[in-house]
């Protein structure tokens, strides 16, 4: 079984990272993805984290069942990494799935490089786990709409090194494909856009939980 041997550890780490990842407001209310530990989780270069293939299920229904997996993910077995950081990586996976950054239509490097950009500007407040020390910290002075920022990345021709490095494989390389995946079907779009804000406002709320004691006793 792949992750046995000299990568027990390993998956173990990734699994534990999954788990943590699950449990936060954010990301549960995102679609989900399928993990599973053939051909490339053991084919990945070293330094990159994983790789996803879009999926999704032929019988979904809007507000149906099952629900969309989103995508089939092969984490990278040979990466060794603490729990924390495997569960800001799954995170932000999902929040590319529920972004739309798999549709076929998205499928420029430029595309692929703003939905990074896009991704880290949300999990960076949300207090998943905890970010990989490798990946750097967003460029200011993009701009802040994905849209606006795909067609400028595409305008200039390539992607910035510190664009490029922000990356989930090797920096500047795609680390996910849409598989056999059509057009995203316009109600599955908004079904996911309305998962993420029902996960923002679980975030907000989880917040307020956890101040209102604090906040209370400050009050005159």
């Amino acid at each position: 079984m792949a992750g046995g041997g000299k990568y027990a550890a390993n998956r173990k780490a990734i699994e534990a990272g999954r788990a943590m990842a699950d449990a936060h407001p954010l990301v549960r209310s995102l679609p989900d993805m399928r993990v599973t530990w053939d051909g490339a989780a053991l084919e990945q270069p070293q330094g990159a984290w994983l790789w996803a293939e879009g999926e999704i299920c032929r019988y979904w229904q809007p507000s149906g069942w099952p629900y969309d997996p989103g995508a089939v993910v092969r984490p990278n077995l040979r990466r060794r990494a603490a729990p924390e950081e495997w569960a800001y990586v799954f995170a932000r996976m999902r929040l590319h799935l529920v972004l739309g950054a798999l549709d076929p239509a998205r499928d420029r490097l430029s595309d692929h490089a703003a939905a990074w950009v896009t991704a880290e500007r949300l999990i960076g407040g949300a207090g998943v786990g905890r970010r990989p020390a490798d990946l750097p910290p967003v460029p200011e002075g993009l701009p802040r709409d994905e849209d606006t920022l795909r067609t400028a990345l595409a305008a200039r021709g390539d992607v910035p090194g510190d664009v490029a490095a922000l990356s989930l494989a090797l920096p500047g390389e795609r680390f996910w494909t849409s598989g056999r995946v059509g057009a995203i079907p316009d109600a599955l779009a908004r079904q996911r856009l309305g998962d993420l804000a029902k996960g923002l406002r679980a975030i907000r709320r989880a917040w307020r939980g956890a101040c209102a004691p604090p906040c209370r006793a400050r009050r005159p």
